[in-house]
């Protein structure tokens, strides 16, 4: 959520060194993505198994090959929409393991292909790839490693019927990530002509392509499972919100609403605004505001927090020239900080907000401060914003914080002070 990792562990040590009790939100958890099996793992996996293979000569000889052309296999693998080499497996935890790696690519296959699909064959799949959901029990099958499994075996079974299998319903609950100028050059090869300029007319699913040739092209039984083994790897069961969005061409395209609720474009200050308190001149422009002291620039801040804090000192009747004074030290502690640990952004304190439903902040220098949070105090006495507000679900943060400012917040908030 963009927090820096060495922020967060001296947060925790803070915690436990002042004996805080102290919960992680579920934003700072990793997501999928975050817990799938890398290509490096998988290369790290067959050169372990030819390691333990001492009598198996060719296994050996198969993963040096690999190893040697694994960069020009992860770009292969690329251009036809495989991110990840879990979607080279159509289910990790069957009982016969189906590869969805193709018998050949093009018309001159690389030298790699073969051996890489004997070296696949060894893989202890459950053991590289777990299940990447953290609930309980398990799943049933995903719509789409059902649908291809019984349409590669019902297409490698020469007794089975062709166009039932392309007449299942359950094509309408998967989409295909590859690229649509590689698949149409793939078609091309297999003898289905088209032209590739018309890639730019719409985002047509390739399913869709797949779907049409199986029930309507007359394809003979190896020119169908050619293309489903290419497009296989690609693709995925829909999200809810996508089954109903059926992309059937621009025509039938509905146009994305975003929401205007926390929109507002503020058009006052587009051209360069000076404003002069005492000493101290103000010159805002270009989303920067320009501190100067007796002619002598002393710190440049962004337009909005900039705003943010003057509007707070209208509020409350301050002079702009006691927070002009104090900007100087407050950039010294952001760049002291940015060097080191960072601070967390604004994304990783807006799920903080969410998750926890915060309404204020303490212990935030007031250059990154969390604008989403209504009020704001960096030494826990006076406000930096929001000084009407009595927050009721405040968050100390102590991730960048000295120590000594770290005693003086927990003393405070040990004996009920604001």
């Amino acid at each position: 959520m963009g927090v820096p990792t060495g922020a967060l562990f001296s947060s925790l040590r803070t915690a436990q060194s002042l004996r805080l009790e102290i919960k992680l939100p579920a934003c700072l958890s990793l997501g999928l993505a975050g817990r799938d099996t890398s290509w490096y793992a998988l290369l790290m996996h067959l050169r372990q198994n030819a390691g333990h293979a001492e009598t198996d000569r060719q296994l050996a000889e198969d993963v040096d090959t690999v190893a040697r052309a694994w960069a020009a296999i992860r770009r292969r693998f690329r251009r036809r929409g495989v991110r990840t080499p879990r979607q080279l497996i159509l289910d990790p935890r069957a009982t016969t393991v189906l590869w969805l790696v193709p018998e050949r690519m093009g018309q001159k296959s690389p030298q790699w292909l073969e051996p890489l699909r004997r070296a696949l064959r060894v893989v202890e799949t459950r053991r590289l790839f777990p299940r990447l959901s953290r609930a309980e029990g398990a799943h049933e099958a995903e719509v789409h490693q059902a649908l291809l499994s019984d349409v590669i075996h019902g297409l490698r079974q020469h007794g089975t019927q062709i166009e039932p299998l392309f007449a299942d319903e359950r094509w309408n609950l998967v989409q295909s990530s590859a690229p649509r100028r590689s698949w149409l050059t793939v078609l091309q090869k297999n003898g289905f002509p088209c032209r590739v300029e018309e890639a730019s007319a719409g985002r047509i699913d390739p399913v869709a392509d797949l779907v049409g040739i199986g029930q309507f092209a007359d394809a003979d039984r190896s020119q169908l499972l050619c293309l489903t083994m290419w497009l296989a790897a690609s693709i995925r069961s829909r999200r809810a919100a996508d089954v109903i969005m059926d992309d059937r061409g621009p025509l039938a395209w509905v146009p994305v609403r975003l929401s205007t609720e926390h929109v507002e474009f503020d058009t006052s200050s587009l051209e360069t605004e000076e404003q002069v308190h005492g000493s101290f001149k103000f010159t805002s422009n270009d989303g920067l505001t320009r501190v100067e002291r007796d002619k002598n620039l002393i710190g440049i801040i962004g337009q909005g927090r900039f705003r943010l804090l003057a509007n707070e000192c209208a509020a409350r009747g301050i002079k702009l020239g006691c927070r002009g004074a104090c900007i100087p030290g407050w950039i010294a502690h952001v760049e002291r900080y940015e060097k080191g640990k960072g601070f967390g952004s604004h994304q990783f304190w807006n799920g903080l907000r969410v998750e926890l439903e915060l309404d204020g902040v303490i212990g935030c220098c007031p250059l990154v401060a969390p604008s989403s949070l209504p009020y704001s105090s960096w030494d826990g006495m006076s406000a930096d914003w929001g000084f009407r507000l009595q927050p009721k679900r405040p968050i100390y943060d102590f991730l960048c914080a000295s120590p000594e400012l770290q005693q003086r917040l927990v003393w405070r908030k040990g004996r009920g002070l604001r």
